[in-house]
């Protein structure tokens, strides 16, 4: 009998090891491919006939806009058809995109089929994040969600070097790579995943709030990126900035009025969460110009490869765990506001940095290390102190909404950072075309430590 409690208890730990093993494969495959592109932007620009910077962030900027806009409702949509269901819809929608981006003949195609990737990639983690509190209740429920945030927050930070070494290959298999991980993590999560309750009572969630984001993202970052092309004073690029502005009120407008809105107004109502959003979302436009930034300064200035870029900023990222340890403590000592200008404030001073030696001459250790150790130090520990405070006065009945408002208005500033460096990059392969880049990236990463210090103190765990 002895022996039959212990292979049932061996095989239920093995179950619920590979279960959450598929759900972390969801969130994996969008951290990775939030940030895997822009390792082979180099790559994408040769293979579309010597495409600009401004269209090839294209690519970048249809993901993320996509996928903040449909973060909220599609997880909405899951509590009314059901978490695996959900899960399994956006994993298959996922696959089948990330195939078709691999196909993808010309740049614009390649744009339409990320924008499908990201409309998977935003049922893949509030669905997963569900399942994974379904299958992991009380007090194994804390670990689990931790585990699940570290191990995403591990993917994106390694997408350089996974990206440079797939980029080495062709650029086609940065997508390539999802589609089996994606047909595995199917057929394992069809026979894994528990089936949970359908909802079909609740009410359905504001399709047109999330349209109108997107579409003031969308229309905002065009004028952005093409301010240089037709002129900042153009009716063209003044009209687009108008249209987010009326967009950005109908939005507001339909959350205030809407029994299931985007973003819901009794979150906005708390102070923590309203002021350490708002830190995260111009720290995310820093993060995202630095990340475009010193992906193409290391290939274009320095003719490091793809990969040698990848390993080139390695350092930093392998040192975020231990910093993602410390930061609970530096929040003990000096406060989670203080802990997150201090993180931005580092992720400021890497880029500084390369402003200051940003020639090839300077070498590797003089020009590229130190601010490749920054940036990633600082990154982990604004973001892990942001969270924090994000996250410290929210019932726990509204947090997966809190956490997909604030992981929302991350993509919104990644686009916004992105659609800066596209406007304020001059061209060409020299040191100083990325000099107003650094300094916006810095201004940027500077509001953020600023706005982070009206946050309300919290506890520092």
């Amino acid at each position: 009998m002895n022996d039959i409690n212990s292979e049932v208890k061996a095989s239920t730990r093995s179950r619920s090891v590979w279960l959450f093993s598929v759900l972390c494969v969801g969130y994996v495959l969008t951290s990775l491919d939030m940030m895997i592109v822009n390792v082979a932007i180099p790559q994408l620009q040769e293979a579309f006939d010597g495409a600009g910077t401004a269209q090839i962030s294209w690519t970048l900027n249809a993901y993320t806009i996509v996928f903040a806009a449909c973060l909220v409702p599609a997880g909405r949509l899951a509590d009314i058809f059901g978490q695996k269901k959900g899960f399994l819809a956006g994993l298959i929608l996922f696959s089948i995109a990330s195939l078709a981006c691999a196909l993808a003949p010309n740049l614009w195609t390649l744009v339409a089929t990320r924008v499908l990737q990201a409309v998977g990639a935003a049922a893949l983690v509030p669905t997963s994040m569900g399942l994974l509190m379904l299958a992991y209740p009380g007090e194994l429920r804390g670990p689990a969600l931790r585990t699940w945030t570290a191990v995403g927050a591990m993917a994106a930070a390694m997408a350089p070097i996974i990206g440079g070494l797939l980029t080495a290959i062709d650029w086609r298999f940065i997508f390539i790579v999802n589609v089996p991980i994606g047909v595995i993590a199917i057929i394992a999560g069809i026979r894994l995943i528990p089936a949970d309750k359908q909802d079909f009572s609740a009410d359905m969630p504001d399709i047109i709030g999330a349209a109108s984001i997107a579409g003031a993202a969308a229309v905002l970052v065009f004028g952005l990126v093409e301010g240089n092309d037709y002129g900042w004073m153009s009716p063209l690029v003044l009209l687009s900035f108008i249209a987010a502005a009326l967009l950005i009120v109908v939005a507001v407008v339909r959350s205030a009025h809407h029994k299931v809105p985007v973003v819901p107004p009794m979150l906005v109502k708390i102070r923590s969460f309203s002021s350490a959003n708002a830190a995260a979302f111009f720290f995310s436009c820093g993060f995202s110009l630095m990340l475009i930034s010193v992906m193409m300064w290391c290939q274009t200035v320095h003719h490091y490869s793809a990969l040698e870029t990848g390993l080139a900023l390695a350092p930093g990222t392998l040192l975020m765990p231990l910093f993602a340890r410390l930061t609970g403590r530096l929040s003990s000592i000096f406060g989670a506001p203080l802990t997150a200008s201090i993180g931005c404030l580092i992720l400021a001073a890497g880029m500084g940095w390369w402003y200051i030696f940003p020639y090839q001459e300077a070498g590797y250790l003089k020009g590229v290390f130190v601010g490749a150790l920054l940036t990633p130090i600082g990154t982990i520990v604004a973001n892990s102190a942001l969270v924090t405070i994000a996250t410290s006065e929210i019932p726990a009945p509204q947090l997966a909404t809190a956490s997909g408002v604030n992981l929302m208005l991350r993509q919104l500033g990644f686009a916004v950072g992105v659609a800066s460096f596209s406007a304020a990059f001059i061209g060409g392969n020299t040191a100083e075309s990325f000099h107003f880049p650094w300094v916006i990236g810095i201004v940027f990463a500077s509001i953020g430590a600023a706005v982070s210090l009206f946050c309300p103190k919290v506890g520092g765990k």
